[in-house]
């Protein structure tokens, strides 16, 4: 590999599902793409911010598409000198066609087989621009022209291929991370992009990093909207505006213990911590539910105060409450040790959430969701009494 000069080796993880969700197949796992309306100004200030990426904090295995530096042949018609010659812009062009398109003169059809008369011009000429010289051009009046005395040779460099994103001409930075959240490391490009690019090139996040950013920024919106949804969920099967509260309860002390393994595991909130997260908040927030029926029943059918029913609950329902919080945690404790082979790297986090936030909530609502049972039953209590008591004293 180090013997062979100008080779790039890129290393990529590949989960089990394949999902290509870039522009286009990448050497890394992350795409930034810069486009513009000028492509001198694009390739100006490309290769600038390409270098400045390859710079940012736990950013490697920087490359692009951009293949500017290729030799190329640029051949100008001198207009004039073809008008004098009887030479036109279409008998360059046929003339160039002819040596080196391989085209198809026409079919020699045999009985038995069909076949075809190319014209081409020797590989030998491929090798150097100035054999360009030794092809003539015919020009209206029949006489053969040399091609050099009617177009301007140059040698120039350029780019291979013009890559289109939208219809614009744009080069793509590929990316990967080590130790850094990727929300940092786009914001850190984004912010060099504002300070090194003109107002005529626009930089656009896509692929992977596009869907990542899309996603958490609508986020905490949709938080907000699913523990709404879960209130309303419980109002509704409880019949009352407190027990949702209990038992929602039991969720902030699951995502802090989740949020902390994270950070002291040394992880990101990657998309399958997010998932993690989602699992351990539905895992724990049956711990709630199961406490707070059964001292509801204890409370209508055996007509027990608060306090003894709560304590009631908390004594007979510790153990189904343990057995589900431990099944839950010895089937995610796997994948929190990475087993599985290279793939299962990357959902480590994933298990990691579950495990750490069972422990913590476990150790946690076992005792804060009683007491808030009790406060809020309290307080509806005091509630229902000043209403009855207003009502009565309405009717006197």
């Amino acid at each position: 590999m180090y013997q062979v000069p100008g080779m790039q080796v890129f290393l990529k993880s590949v989960p089990l599902l394949d999902l290509q969700t870039g522009t286009s197949a990448s050497r890394g796992d992350y795409q930034y793409t810069l486009q513009s309306f000028d492509e001198e100004a694009l390739y100006k200030f490309a290769p600038t911010m390409i270098q400045k990426i390859k710079q940012v904090p736990g950013v490697t295995q920087v490359a692009s598409d951009m293949q500017i530096n290729l030799p190329q042949v640029h051949l100008e018609i001198l207009r004039d000198r073809a008008s004098i010659l009887n030479v036109t812009a279409g008998s360059i062009e046929t003339a160039l066609k002819l040596a080196f398109s391989g085209a198809n003169l026409s079919p020699i059809k045999e009985p038995a087989n069909v076949y075809y008369a190319i014209l081409e011009t020797l590989p030998s000429f491929y090798k150097d621009p100035s054999y360009l010289s030794q092809i003539y051009v015919t020009s209206k009046d029949g006489k053969l022209i040399p091609l050099d005395a009617v177009v301007k040779i140059t040698e120039k460099v350029g780019p291979l291929s013009i890559n289109h994103l939208n219809g614009l001409p744009a080069v793509t930075a590929t990316f990967n991370l080590v130790d850094v959240p990727l929300g940092t490391a786009l914001q850190n490009i984004e912010k060099i992009a504002g300070e090194t690019l003109p107002p005529t090139v626009t930089g656009l996040v896509q692929g992977t990093a596009n869907v990542f950013k899309s996603s958490f920024a609508t986020l905490p919106f949709l938080i907000l909207i699913t523990v709404f949804l879960i209130y309303i969920i419980l109002g509704i099967l409880y019949e009352n505006f407190f027990h949702p509260i209990t038992v929602m309860s039991t969720l902030p002390p699951a995502a802090l213990g989740g949020l902390l393994t994270l950070y002291l595991f040394g992880q990101t909130l990657s998309l399958y911590a997010f998932i993690g997260i989602i699992m351990l908040l539905g895992i724990v927030m049956k711990n709630g539910i199961i406490l707070i029926d059964f001292a509801n029943e204890s409370i209508t059918k055996e007509n027990k105060s608060v306090h003894d029913a709560i304590i009631h609950a908390c004594l007979t329902r510790f153990r189904p409450i343990l057995m589900t919080t431990i099944a839950a945690m010895m089937g995610a404790l796997p994948i929190a040790l990475g087993v599985g082979g290279m793939t299962a790297q990357s959902r480590i986090s994933l298990g990691l959430v579950i495990v750490g936030g069972l422990i913590f909530s476990q150790v946690v609502t076992i005792f804060l969701t009683p007491v808030i049972y009790i406060y809020l039953e309290t307080l509806k209590e005091r509630f229902f009494n000043k209403e009855k008591l207003k009502a009565e004293g309405e009717t006197l």
